[in-house]
Formats: structure tokens, C-alpha cells, sequence
């Protein structure tokens, strides 16, 4: 589900709709602010390494501290799947090389393409998967890395907790 930075039972529409991946639709309303997205075996925010904003920028994890480059906003792409782009470039999430296992998460332009289209899984008490639609991998911490500037990839899903995630509402 998602959640407050304060951890708190408040909810968005879209955290509503997070109770299932099939109960997601387009009519979900984004926050304003934007989505924290948190490692559940962390506790850190994905973020944009450096709020570079080029193509093939990393994604990695970083303390939270509610910085644009740890915003990112999550947009139906239609078929229960969804782009997530950073507030602080408006690119989304792709992986990189497209396809492999341990490719690594990077931003791109958003062009809505497969490699870019991800499905949210699981019931938020527990984090939710967040599956690569093009390759059905599953967006992971490297290593269950508890460390700041770890790399996110792709990876088989296996279930742990560096694959589970939660949303939460960005601070204002």
C-alpha cells in the first residue's frame, strides 16, 4: 500500500488502487508531490545517482531525505502497467541492456515502450514487486545492499526484501 513518509494509515487514491496490480487503472489520481520509493530491507529511497539529468543516468539508493531526484511519479501505461518517471527529469525507468539479467535500472526518455512498462505486485503489508513487463525480472536492490549509492536491477524475482518495495508520499 502506499503510505506516508510518516508511515502513517493515510491514503491516495493510487494507494488505494495498489491493494492489487488488477485494481490499478488510469483513473488513479498521482500525488502532486510525487512517491518516495522504498526499499523494504533498507529503508532508503530510489533516486536519480547525482539528479543527473541525462539518459543512462543510474538509479540507485540513497538515504531519504525527500530531494527531487528521489520523486518519482507512477502513470498508467494501460494493461495494469505503469511508467515510473523522475519528477526532477521526467524520464522513466528502463533497463539497461534491455533484456538481461543484472541490467541495471537507469532513466531514459519516457517513450512508453515496452522495456519501460512495469507491473506492481504483492500486498503492500509486505512491499510490493515491482516486475519488469518486457522481461518479467523483478526491480531489486543489488546484493540486498543496505549501503547508499547501491546499484537497482533487474533480477529474477526471488521474493526477499530487497525486491519489495513501498510507496510512499513524498514530504510536501
Amino acid at each position: 500500500m502506499f503510505r506516508s513518509t510518516a508511515r502513517g494509515a493515510a491514503m491516495t487514491a493510487l494507494a488505494a488502487a495498489a491493494l492489487s496490480a488488477s485494481a490499478m487503472t488510469a483513473t488513479a489520481a498521482p500525488d502532486p508531490h510525487g512517491y518516495l520509493i522504498v526499499p523494504v530491507h533498507s529503508e532508503k529511497c530510489l533516486d536519480v545517482l547525482g539528479a543527473n539529468p541525462g539518459d543512462d543516468a543510474d538509479i540507485i539508493q540513497s538515504t531519504c531525505d525527500g530531494r527531487v531526484s528521489q520523486r518519482f511519479s507512477a502513470t498508467s501505461a494501460g494493461n495494469d502497467t505503469w511508467l515510473f518517471s523522475s519528477r526532477a527529469t521526467g524520464k522513466c525507468f528502463q533497463v539497461a541492456p534491455a533484456g538481461h539479467e543484472g541490467g541495471d535500472v537507469v532513466q531514459r526518455s519516457c517513450d512508453g515502450s515496452p522495456v519501460q512498462r512495469w507491473r506492481v505486485e504483492g500486498e503492500a503489508a509486505h512491499g510490493h514487486r515491482i516486475v519488469s513487463d518486457f522481461t518479467g525480472l523483478c526491480l531489486e536492490v543489488a546484493y540486498a545492499s543496505p549501503e547508499d549509492g547501491a546499484e537497482v536491477r533487474q533480477y529474477p524475482c526471488h521474493g526477499q526484501a530487497n525486491q519489495r518495495f513501498s510507496f510512499d508520499v513524498a514530504p510536501v
